[in-house]
């Protein structure tokens, strides 16, 4: 009988270190990209030493807090899922306090942003780890005392950490206390848990600014530019919301017949902690770190669109967002660029717009798109134009298109759709258009990429064929090309995204 109950407990400490092991291992796959089978097998041996060590010290620890640990393993590894799918990238320590500092987490719900075919699978594997270990445990407590298993946690520390520190030390130069490099490389080699331990002592911070370099940007086919220049973000828009219909209908036609008529391309889609950090990659022609929000770290920007259209051809520019200018010091930013009207949520209510249920955050689209066209100017003018309808998706309205699982959001899109239509409609000619999303949507059809639609009220872009999928800054590149605007300063690092 004792013997039945031990092979029952090995065969139970296998299974448990198998999935624990196994779900820390996707954990730390998505910090990984393309690499050699020989890379893989070092991977995959560092992952299986480091945690099978952390699975046998949960083995030898008292029950409460190898449960407890087992409970943080698992709250973590949905973070880093949910982080890594709704963002684009994986959790620091510093881009989860520049998160906080921002309330990016107020007036949403932030359980829409768990990522269920994470949660789903993790969560089955924790319940069946708390009942292998239980098992092992039991078996544990029969043959070895307390002072012993202390003794065994901390044989399994001193071998995890000193053989992870030497191997890192010696391979890639990493102290306990420090990280160099880029942080998915450096948790592939050190795990979560040391990446963030390393930062509470040493806070990353975005670096230097870069940019990219011109090279697709100077692909893409010249038209001439309009006296104005509009650009418009769009919230949560995928590039396969461009000619999708539900029940029969086109969701956005006019931004589909837009594409239709002009450039169309396929941007990358990833979100960098924050929505703010795209529209600063546009207007600067730089590259975010999603380390931290730019509009909280940078005093000047002496690159930016607003201040070059100026300095071209006088050019007013304005800026108009339906959601409130304290967030992501978006207001701040803004001025600082050169931005000379300033209409974000507050002076849209002073103005006499409202919130509604459906919408309480932010001024809806619909009436964002009929004040901007409001303030189009017989003169030269740069409107940005910042939408946010798309973003949160209220359950309390009638839905235009029923019978579809995501008819709150299309019925959103559509509101969108009609606002840029309202706004489009009033530029006069000879008006150049940039509409992009911000970044790739929460919900709607999964998809990984943004549309970019260059569209002039003329009528007079050419048609091309894109080769690779641009950026935001690309894009960037490409109106400075367009308007023979200055290019990016030469002190500026250009780097491949």
């Amino acid at each position: 009988m004792k013997k039945n109950a031990l092979s029952l407990a090995v065969a139970a400490l296998i299974a448990f270190i198998a999935i624990f092991v196994a779900q820390n291992f996707f954990a730390a796959w998505l910090t990984f990209g393309n690499f050699s089978i020989s890379g893989f097998i070092k991977f995959f041996i560092k992952i299986l030493f480091l945690h099978g060590f952390a699975g046998m010290i949960l083995v030898l620890l008292p029950r409460p807090l190898s449960w407890l640990f087992l409970f943080i393993n698992f709250a973590a590894n949905v973070i880093i899922f949910s982080w890594n799918k709704f963002l684009g990238d994986v959790p620091t320590v510093s881009a989860v306090h520049a998160a906080l500092a921002n309330n990016i987490a107020e007036s949403i719900n932030i359980w829409a942003y768990v990522y269920l075919p994470a949660l789903v699978p993790l969560l089955c594997a924790f319940i069946i780890s708390v009942c292998l270990l239980n098992c092992v445990q039991r078996q544990v407590k029969l043959r070895l005392n307390m002072r012993r298993r202390l003794l065994g946690v901390f044989l399994c520390c001193a071998i995890v950490g000193s053989g992870m520190s030497l191997y890192v030390n010696q391979r890639h130069g990493m102290s306990w206390r420090h990280i160099e490099g880029l942080v998915p490389e450096t948790i592939a080699q050190r795990g979560y848990f040391a990446v963030w331990i390393a930062e509470i002592f040493n806070p990353l911070i975005p670096g230097e600014e870069m940019t990219s370099s011109s090279k697709l940007a100077d692909t893409l086919p010249l038209f001439t530019a309009g006296k104005n220049f509009v650009y418009i973000q769009v919230e949560c828009l995928g590039d396969l919301m461009i000619g999708r219909k539900a029940g029969g209908n086109t969701i956005m036609p006019f931004l589909t017949e837009l594409a239709r008529k002009g450039m169309l391309l396929r941007v990358n889609g990833i979100k960098k902690l924050g929505s703010a950090n795209s529209d600063y990659e546009f207007l600067n022609t730089r590259i975010a770190n999603p380390l931290g929000i730019y509009y909280n770290l940078l005093e000047s920007y002496p690159d930016s669109l607003a201040g070059q259209f100026k300095k071209r051809g006088g050019m007013t520019s304005s800026v108009f967002h339906g959601y409130t200018g304290e967030f992501f010091d978006r207001r701040k930013g803004m001025l600082k660029m050169g931005f000379e009207n300033i209409f974000f949520r507050e002076e849209l209510l002073a103005q006499g717009y409202m919130l509604y249920e459906s919408n309480f955050t932010h001024v809806e689209d619909r009436e964002l798109f009929s004040f901007a066209a409001n303030k189009i100017s017989l003169t030269p003018f740069f409107h940005v134009v910042i939408t946010t309808t798309m973003h949160d998706v209220a359950a309390n309205i009638d839905p235009l298109f029923t019978g579809d699982e995501y008819a709150a959001f299309f019925t959103h899109a559509r509101w969108t759709d009609d606002g840029i239509k309202t706004y489009i409609n009033a530029l006069p000619p000879d008006t150049t258009v940039v509409i992009m999303g911000d970044h790739a949507p929460y919900v709607g059809p999964d998809t990984k990429y943004t549309p970019c639609i260059i569209y002039n009220t003329s009528g007079s872009t050419p048609e091309f064929e894109q080769d690779g999928i641009a950026t935001r800054t690309d894009i960037s590149h490409y109106v400075r090309r367009l308007y023979a605007l200055d290019q990016v300063s030469p002190h500026i690092r250009r780097v491949d995204e």
